[in-house]
């Protein structure tokens, strides 16, 4: 992990490091770190009441409450019914509260010119907006229901990717192996400030080039663990844009949904290993082959074309068995094995390939 870019573990550490600092300088007036934000917005709004303080700090309810409550108990807080609402009590502090909100406020500047003195006095206010925005868009995130399509590399144009078409290749992040052979450790350990693209600006770039290129190929990752795949799929199909996916196979439901709608015209299934030894090509301590087989049963009745690729390397391989993924694999219309490259991108950067002589052996027996 890259602690230079990991925004959420740089945001922790500052949290905590906050929290430890307050917690020691309140300790002198019974006060903690989380009481201090709801005291202060109660002495600088005389008569706020604690729905204010939620909306305002975007807190839970219970939170305030329970602040609300322990600053009363302690004597820096009094509340008073509304004149005109009595559902709603008005908050104030009391006269113990301002014989110490000087040093408070003391403890919380100190605080500041701790942290300041990390940026140049002239880039303050440019620092200060763009934490802003940082804050204001975190709020729009907190409060999403959807998660969303993750596209984070586009090819505008690929002859390989859909043999014998020239096609746009959308990659999506995220995998649910962590197989030691991946090419690239983004594919599932994304950085945290990766661009990702706009799902907008994707299908206007689709539609843009709908009368040049001859499909998509959406590729991961694993295509399937993104909750806006099929709306998106839909969508292509509603264009007429054919659709090839790169899948691994461990989600036969999605999958079903695609063949059943024909919202895929080609599915190409990423195989790791024979049964035995799948869970260590894969990455897992164990595998449960109940969903591989019934993706390869429904791909084998399914009315479209369908391949398998298969990554060899130096590792479990010499003791897998080439016959019983032939059996596996009957119902492919093709079958490709590829020799693993070491590269430095790679999960496991040891991992070899496998030696000349055993790879033409499994290309042998395999590949149709």
């Amino acid at each position: 992990m890259d602690a230079h870019t990991d925004l959420l573990l740089d945001l922790n550490i500052l949290s905590r490091a906050t929290q430890k600092y307050y917690d020691r300088q309140l300790q002198p007036f019974n006060l903690t770190y989380a009481q201090l934000p709801v005291l202060l917005m109660i002495y600088e709004g005389e008569g706020i009441t604690a729905n204010q303080i939620v909306n305002q700090g975007q807190y839970d309810k219970g939170t305030v409450t329970k602040n609300v409550q322990k600053l009363e108990a302690q004597g820096y807080i009094e509340s008073s019914l509304s004149r005109t609402d009595k559902r709603l009590r008005h908050l104030y502090t009391t006269d113990l509260a301002k014989t110490v909100i000087a040093q408070i406020y003391a403890i919380r500047r100190d605080w500041w010119n701790h942290l300041m003195t990390a940026i140049p006095c002239g880039e303050v206010p440019l620092f200060l907006s763009q934490t802003r925005a940082l804050v204001e868009n975190a709020i729009v995130a907190s409060n999403t229901q959807s998660m969303p399509l993750l596209f984070y590399r586009m090819e505008r144009l690929s002859a390989r990717a859909w043999p014998g078409r020239l096609a746009m290749v959308l990659h999506v992040t995220g995998c649910n192996f962590r197989c030691p052979g991946c090419q690239q450790r983004s594919r599932i350990m994304l950085p945290e400030d990766a661009r990702l693209l706009d799902p907008g600006s994707i299908r206007e770039e689709i539609d843009r080039r709908s009368g040049f290129v001859d499909g998509i190929v959406i590729t991961g990752g694993e295509p399937f663990l993104q909750n806006g795949l099929i709306s998106f799929l839909r969508d292509l199909k509603d264009k007429h844009i054919p659709v090839r996916i790169k899948t691994n196979g461990l989600f036969p439901d999605p999958l079903a949904c695609c063949l059943q709608e024909g919202l895929v015209q080609e599915v190409s299934l990423e195989i790791r290993n024979d049964l035995r030894h799948y869970a260590a090509s894969a990455g897992l301590k164990s595998f449960d082959p109940g969903p591989l087989t019934r993706s390869l049963k429904l791909l084998g009745n399914a009315e479209i074309s369908w391949d398998a690729v298969l990554e060899v390397d130096d590792s479990w391989f010499q003791d897998s068995d080439p016959g019983q993924l032939a059996a596996l694999l009957a119902d492919a219309d093709h079958i490709r094995v590829i020799n693993h490259k070491r590269t430095e991108q790679c999960v496991d950067p040891n991992l070899g390939p496998m030696d000349e002589h055993g790879y033409r052996d499994w290309k042998e027996r395999l590949e149709k």
